[in-house]
């Protein structure tokens, strides 16, 4: 059966027939506005700070008992580090559902409270879990003007509508302003005093959310800018500049190292909360290369420049280790036993050189006859190169050149 022509999806897609008449439109007095302005305050809003210092966005929800005095069952934040699933609704709908059934309430019996008028995702989610009546306080417009106009482009995108029906068979949803505004006009000034101090402090963590990440990237290029200085093959002084690609990929980590200059380009491993790791080309801010594997947020690695591997560790729905080839772009092993989220990695890298070189017989000779009397004897190139260091004379056969030139045809097997 051939699918309609995407015109012909947007012209019918206001014209479906409703099935019912849609729920009718929730009220509140100034009383119930003055406690749903009080939860997003004194309960949202302190989660919703500290998910932002952890890199969530400012969107947080809560579910009220619909009797008198708006008793709160749960208040929860946007924990997209943890899923990207789990906007504030969603999140607030999962940690619920973890309490025994008795401390849930009835869906029907309930009232949503969301910071944000609610994505077409978390509506979604509220209508599947059963709840009737949303309340709000900032519509798509204003998320929007915050720097996160996502919601309204994916309605306009996907399905060519403006927004949502507000009341419809489902749920009915209804703005906090409109609610104030249909008050007598005495009753609106301490209720709008309320909003606007909320409205204050949201904007301080949307922009401290935004500077948060455009900092990570900042600060990573002003450091990517000293690196290039100090890199003596390199013929630029000038700052890394930031891509778009960098920003929304929300780095997390990134690693560069002096051993990373390959000729006039500079090179620089960066790992993601989008799952993935980047190989960068920083002399021109390009990606080279994209690694893929772990199933969670890769939050941490390190990285061994010369030998062309990395370990990398990762987040909730993982906690693995991995320890990667880069070079050739596969996963040499998986290692597990975390329970929770792994944040640091650390690696001896040169011991792992030197048992490589003792496995390959690269660096390391049998013992020389002569050598428990005192004699001299034939000393690898890796220790010679160690011992010509420290005396200051190195020697064309067995000194530093010597160690600096059994490195690379290591390196060189190794790369092979």
């Amino acid at each position: 059966m051939k699918r309609p022509s995407a015109d012909h999806d947007a012209k019918d897609s206001s014209k479906v027939p409703r099935s019912c008449a849609p729920l009718p439109t929730p009220t509140a007095d100034a009383q119930q506005l003055a406690r749903l302005l009080e939860v997003i305050e004194s309960e949202v809003l302190p989660k919703t700070a500290q998910g932002v210092k952890e890199g969530n966005k400012v969107f947080g929800a809560a579910v009220l008992r619909d009797v008198e005095g708006y008793p709160t069952l749960i208040a929860e934040t946007n924990h997209e580090i943890l899923c990207p699933l789990y906007h504030g609704e969603v999140y607030t709908i999962k940690k619920l559902s973890d309490l025994p059934p008795e401390q849930r309430g009835k869906p029907e019996e309930s009232l949503f409270l969301s910071t944000h008028e609610p994505c077409c995702m978390c509506v979604s989610a509220i209508v599947w879990a059963g709840y009737k009546k949303i309340i709000y306080l900032f519509p798509y417009e204003s998320t929007r003007d915050q720097g996160i106009p996502h919601d309204l482009q994916i309605m306009h995108e996907l399905w060519a509508v403006e927004r949502y029906q507000a009341c419809n068979k489902f749920c009915a949803s209804a703005g906090i302003p409109d609610l104030i505004e249909a008050l007598p006009e005495k009753a609106r000034a301490p209720l709008k005093e309320q909003v606007a101090r909320i409205t204050a402090r949201y904007a301080e963590l949307s922009q401290k959310y935004h500077q948060e990440l455009v900092r990570e990237v900042g600060e990573l290029g002003e450091h990517l800018g000293l690196q290039l200085k100090r890199c003596p093959r390199s013929r630029t002084e000038r700052a890394f500049p930031v891509p778009a690609s960098a920003k929304l990929a929300r780095l997390r980590t990134l690693q560069t190292s002096a051993s990373g200059c390959d000729g006039f380009r500079f090179q620089g491993m960066s790992c993601s909360a989008d799952r993935s790791v980047i190989l960068w080309d920083l002399q021109v801010a390009e990606p080279l290369q994209k690694f893929r594997g772990h199933p969670g947020s890769v939050w941490c690695m390190d990285v061994d420049w010369s030998g062309r591997r990395m370990v990398t560790g990762s987040g909730p729905g993982d906690n693995s280790i991995m320890v990667w080839d880069f070079k050739d772009g596969f996963v040499e092993s998986v290692i597990t036993g975390h329970e929770g989220s792994v944040w640091a990695v650390a690696v001896d890298w040169d011991c792992a050189h030197k048992a490589l070189e003792a496995s390959k017989g690269i660096g390391l000779q049998p013992k020389q006859q002569g050598e428990e009397d005192g004699s001299p004897s034939p000393r690898a190139p890796s220790h010679t190169s160690h011992a010509s260091h420290a005396t200051g004379q190195p020697d064309s056969q067995t000194g530093e050149a010597e160690g600096r030139r059994a490195r690379k045809r290591w390196v060189k097997r190794r790369r092979r």
